[in-house]
């Protein structure tokens, strides 16, 4: 059996998630979101949202709910749920009290990811061999989880995703700090001076959402701070909607692709880290 096929007369995928909610979203902005996504990481992409009040459940009934849904994910999958079941129960274990009903429902999102790549994982070809072989990404914003999840293609580092309520704010302090890059800076400035209106500027938490994605999809980014991850090239598909950016982090063979998105109460950006650099 190849690693990845999965046992033939376990749970489907699609069995192990039929009872779960659908996370309140826009639908234009999930098709949006997930459009963007597979741009940006290719046809195999995919991404699940959740959020922590789906069917009512508190913290100790979301992790009974993830461990459960663990295990027979286990039965369906088990040398891929193997390589990731530590990380998720190590990470539960660090979690503070008050982070662990977000914790669950960040992985009620990522097990949804896998039952959209199940196809994948089933017939695809071998990913890397290392353990958490598939690149994947977690973000937790105002009791919502959102999840991205990719198999492996040629240059792929890395995937990050970064999700803030629209209304949250950035100090004027902070966001000073955060463009540190004269070319960086102009750049910002441009998008300022060149408005046509007040919505096709950037601002503080536009960079901030960016530049947290762009870190999630650096490998190796412990030790790297937001700054270091900055903008060199933007362009609005749908101005004051969507738009397109380049990211420069602090190796320079990486490169980093992103889309941001304002939605419907949400501000969220998706990142990839590739090699080759800025083009």
């Amino acid at each position: 059996m190849d690693r990845l096929q999965g046992n033939v007369s376990g749970p489907t995928w699609r069995e192990i998630f039929t009872d779960l909610s659908d996370f309140p979203m826009e639908q234009s902005d999930w098709q949006d979101l997930r459009a963007h996504w597979k741009r940006l990481a290719g046809p195999t992409a995919a991404a699940s949202v959740y959020s922590v009040a789906d069917g009512g459940r508190g913290a100790g009934a979301l992790e009974d709910l993830v461990k459960e849904r663990l295990s027979r994910a286990r039965e369906a999958f088990p040398r891929v749920v193997a390589e990731w079941e530590d990380r998720w129960h190590g990470d539960l274990a660090q979690a503070a009290p008050g982070r662990r009903r977000d914790w669950a429902a960040g992985r009620m999102a990522l097990l949804r990811v896998f039952e959209e790549l199940s196809e994948t994982l089933r017939t695809g070809p071998e990913p890397r061999s290392e353990a958490h072989s598939l690149p994947f990404s977690l973000t937790h914003s105002g009791g919502q989880a959102l999840a991205l999840g990719s198999t492996w293609s040629e240059g792929l580092l890395g995937v990050g995703v970064d999700l803030e309520t629209a209304g949250r704010m950035i100090s004027p302090r902070l966001a000073v700090r955060l463009v540190a890059d004269p070319e960086e800076a102009a750049l910002v400035q441009a998008t300022v001076t060149g408005a046509r209106e007040p919505e096709e500027a950037l601002g503080a938490l536009d960079l901030w959402v960016l530049k947290e994605a762009a870190y999630k999809a650096q490998p190796a980014s412990r030790g790297t701070t937001l700054p270091q991850y900055m903008l060199r090239a933007w362009s609005w598909e749908r101005p004051g909607q969507w738009g397109l950016a380049r990211l420069q982090g602090p190796r320079p063979e990486v490169r980093f692709e992103a889309a941001l998105g304002r939605l419907q109460g949400w501000v969220v950006a998706l990142a990839v880290a590739r090699t080759g650099g800025i083009r």
